[in-house]
């Protein structure tokens, strides 16, 4: 029996007394609010301007009591930031921050003992709201955290790892299922001067970025991303509009995999990667509308693009409004290593493919069409480039290969 007292009262939020012979069910407040979390108007003190010290005062708590949730009320407007400085803590609500959160997590030196510092946050379901001039999560020396479900607009830099130069500093950041309106960017990462990756294992799923003719800033990339190790972007779309430079870009990284997102219309390119290795670009990403090359590679080696969309709309292929694009260019990548294969490329303004001082690079089975274009569909100048099996239709003249690069087996039709 004392058993059984024992585990109603763990369910439900009660401590046992002992009175005597008798068994006294008391309820325990701690417990009730670790389970239906805390309230910032409770911590809120009649003087207060904003909600930044009831934050903080709910933050102490839950260290006290090891784990606890914040909970914003649905429709309800809080000004003020947020400051997670421990592990075990969720954000979540249909509330509206009109502030910051800044997660500041634990420096564990040395820098390899990276996973034992503050861990386990989740932030879910509530509107950040940047009105233009603020970041939305700011993230440092933190492992594990998870951002679901939440609505930003109007933010400058939506999620963004702080530039310090320490390997890894954060790492296991999982970004899913949210909403970017009006923002510069949806996630941003600047290595700054460090000469190591500062942030790891990044999963970038099912978000939506969009931006609207009223956009308080105008967005310059979703995603940025310079001194990742390790970053999957799947299952997105990436509108453009609004001065979207880039529709992702990454920088100095290392084992980055983009597909199966739809992405439109950037004032540049769609996926541009410099400096990086280990990339995949595949899995039935569409490509549309950019205004240069829509895939750029430059100074990469070991990479995919394989089975991927790219078009635009259907023109003669010369330059007209701004657009002077190519499908796929690679650069500045003698020693590639790259597989570019089964992609269809329709309508692009200047080659479909294009090899500028890129080598060890197989181009097979593309197909390419165009109406009477005068640039090549396949142009390649480096060394020991394959370019076998490719469909090239609507082109007035034949492919352009140069030095010692090997072409055969090609279907090519005006």
């Amino acid at each position: 029996m004392q058993v059984f007292i024992g585990i109603i009262a763990f369910l439900f939020g009660f401590s046992i007394k002992q009175k005597g012979e008798d068994i006294i069910l008391q309820r325990d407040n701690n417990k009730i609010k670790d389970m239906v979390g805390f309230s910032p108007e409770d911590y809120r003190k009649d003087d207060e301007k904003d909600y930044t010290k009831a934050f903080s005062r709910i933050i102490s708590e839950i260290k006290r009591n090891g784990h606890g949730s914040i909970i914003l009320s649905q429709n309800r407007e809080y000004v003020g930031n947020i400051i997670i400085t421990a592990s075990n803590i969720n954000v979540s609500g249909k509330g509206i921050l009109k502030g910051s959160i800044k997660i500041e997590g634990e420096k564990i030196e040395p820098y390899t003992k990276r996973y034992s510092g503050t861990r386990n946050i989740t932030i879910n379901e509530i509107t950040i709201e940047g009105e233009g001039k603020r970041n939305g999560i700011s993230i440092q020396f933190a492992y594990g955290i998870t951002i679901d479900g939440v609505y930003f607009k109007n933010c400058l830099r939506s999620i963004t790892v702080n530039s310090i130069d320490y390997r890894q500093h954060v790492s296991r950041l999982d970004i899913i299922n949210n909403h970017f309106l009006n923002c510069q960017y949806g996630y941003f990462v600047n290595k700054g001067s460090s000469k190591t990756y500062v942030c790891g294992d990044v999963k970038f799923n099912n978000n939506t970025d969009e931006s609207t003719p009223n956009a308080k800033v105008e967005r310059i990339a979703t995603i940025a991303a310079n001194g990742q190790d390790g970053i999957i972007i799947n299952g997105n779309v990436l509108f453009g509009g609004s001065g979207t430079i880039k529709n992702i870009y990454i920088d100095n990284s290392n084992w980055v995999t983009v597909g199966a997102n739809n992405l439109f219309a950037p004032k540049e390119h769609c996926i541009h990667v410099q400096n990086s290795k280990n990339v995949t670009i595949s899995g039935g990403n569409n490509c549309a509308w950019a205004k240069k090359d829509a895939i750029l590679l430059d100074n990469c080696s070991v990479f995919t693009i394989v089975g991927n969309t790219i078009s635009w709309y259907e023109v003669n292929g010369l330059a007209e409004d701004g657009y002077s694009g190519s499908g796929i260019v690679i650069k500045n990548s003698q020693q590639g290593y790259g597989n570019i294969s089964t992609n269809t490329i329709i309508f692009p303004y200047r080659n479909g493919i294009r090899l500028e001082q890129s080598g060890q690079i197989t181009v097979g089975m593309n197909t390419i069409r165009n109406y009477e274009s005068k640039e090549a569909a396949i142009s390649a100048s480096g060394e020991y480039n394959h370019i076998v099996g490719n469909s090239c239709i609507g082109f007035l003249k034949g492919n352009h290969v140069d030095g010692k690069n090997s072409i055969d087996n090609l279907t090519f039709t005006i």
